[in-house]
């Protein structure tokens, strides 16, 4: 009995060491959980061997890699559509030779991201809160409960504040966002149902079409879908 217990132990605290994080610099994050859920998964890189660097800022490219990874790593498009999207210059400033030309070709293809009104998508640029919300909310399908009536900004925050997007994580939306807080609002994002909108059926208080959506969120007992629980899964969509 004692060697079984001995070696129990041992095997768990094993486990605690395999867990560990290899990042050095995150002990004292308040999102330190969230950095090491997508550290381990491979997910969030850091910036040298062992640093993290969670104050630091994403550019609008690495925040397209990211969710390239997240949502388009194992949807799959015919051979011949894929090649269209990869050989094209969807943007004036991401040529075929910019290292996340195919990361953002294929989100503004999904219709995930967004460039300016001047053709540019500006990927080196640092990303702001505001944008990164909005990525969260396109990729979830979220944005059919976007209010018309607000300014865009204000769209998306309402949004994120009323489907829990930003519980637990505060940021300036209009200023940029630091890689720790950045980590925490992808969690936030990837583990909320997703949203699928079937249609659209008129409203006759209001007299306006309004979109008929289905939370995949098991309550229909069906299993919970999230954009996480589908990258995890492996399965090609």
């Amino acid at each position: 009995m004692k060697k079984i217990i001995l070696f129990a132990v041992a095997a768990l605290m094993l486990t605690n060491v395999c867990t560990v994080s290899a990042f050095t610099d995150i002990a004292s994050s308040e999102y330190k959980k969230e950095i090491e859920f997508f550290e381990q998964s491979g997910i969030l890189d850091g910036k040298e061997e062992g640093k993290f660097y969670p104050n630091d800022t994403l550019t609008r490219a690495e925040a397209a890699k990211i969710f390239y990874e997240l949502v388009c790593s194992n949807k799959e498009l015919s051979k011949q559509l894929e090649n269209n999207i990869n050989s094209g210059n969807i943007f004036a400033d991401v040529t075929t030779d910019f290292w996340a030309h195919n990361e953002i070709n294929r989100l503004a293809y999904e219709g995930i991201i967004e460039g300016y009104g001047d053709g540019n998508y500006y990927p080196n640029e640092e990303l702001t809160g505001i944008q990164l919300l909005t990525i969260c909310v396109n990729t979830t399908g979220y944005a059919t409960f976007a209010d018309e009536s607000l300014e865009w900004k204000e769209q998306y925050t309402k949004i994120g504040t009323e489907y829990g997007f930003l519980d637990g994580v505060t940021f300036n939306i209009d200023g940029v966002i630091t890689r720790a807080q950045a980590a925490k609002l992808i969690y936030n994002s990837v583990n909320l149902p997703i949203v699928e909108n079937t249609g659209l059926r008129y409203d006759e208080n209001t007299g306006k079409l309004s979109p008929v959506v289905v939370f995949k969120d098991g309550s229909n007992g069906e299993e919970k879908q999230s954009i996480w629980s589908i990258y995890e899964s492996g399965e090609t969509i």
